[in-house]
């Protein structure tokens, strides 16, 4: 399934803001490091003209999903004690 830029930004806000509403607790600056993250790979691989344009929203898509996949997988194992600075 392809995924235009502008359905990946709608998705992704989406998302935030689901967040935000279901986690109040989480810090805004968190979130919006979140936010800054995810839109600094997608305009990575805007311009690094390894791929086409047309792919670029899904393969964003696909490295945030298993970069996800892959901090819950290991979030139970590890200390989280650092996010106390937030």
């Amino acid at each position: 399934m392809k995924i235009t830029k502008r359905q990946l930004r709608r998705i992704i806000k989406e998302e935030k803001n689901k967040l935000l509403s279901e986690q109040n607790n989480v810090p805004q600056r968190l979130l919006e490091d979140l936010d800054n993250a995810m839109y600094a790979i997608l305009k990575n691989l805007e311009t690094s003209g390894n791929m086409d344009p047309r792919d670029v929203s899904e393969a964003a898509a696909q490295i945030i999903q298993n970069e996800l996949n892959g901090f819950f997988n290991t979030a139970d194992t590890e200390d989280t004690g650092d996010l106390e600075a937030y």
